[in-house]
């Protein structure tokens, strides 16, 4: 049996590999574009405070998003595919 809350070793080994797909995929992204994402999503700050830290417009911020995350799909659409 499986204690509870720990993954397979074959789980743990898709997950660590997914992570550093995601890392890589991360780092392709332009500038202005990985440090929206992270802020976003990695350290969950809202608009607001991206638009604030990086000087500028709150719907710069909702664009640079956009296509961050555009990009990441494509970037790792056969990771999903493979899932």
């Amino acid at each position: 049996a499986v204690p509870h809350g720990t993954n397979r070793p074959d789980e743990a080994l898709t997950q660590q590999e997914l992570g550093a797909r995601i890392k890589a995929a991360i780092a392709q992204l332009q500038p202005d574009h990985r440090t929206a994402i992270l802020l976003r999503e990695v350290d969950g700050l809202s608009y607001e405070e991206i638009a604030k830290i990086m000087d500028c417009q709150v719907g710069t911020v909702m664009s640079r998003l956009f296509y961050a995350r555009k990009k990441l799909q494509e970037l790792l659409k056969d990771a999903y595919e493979n899932a």
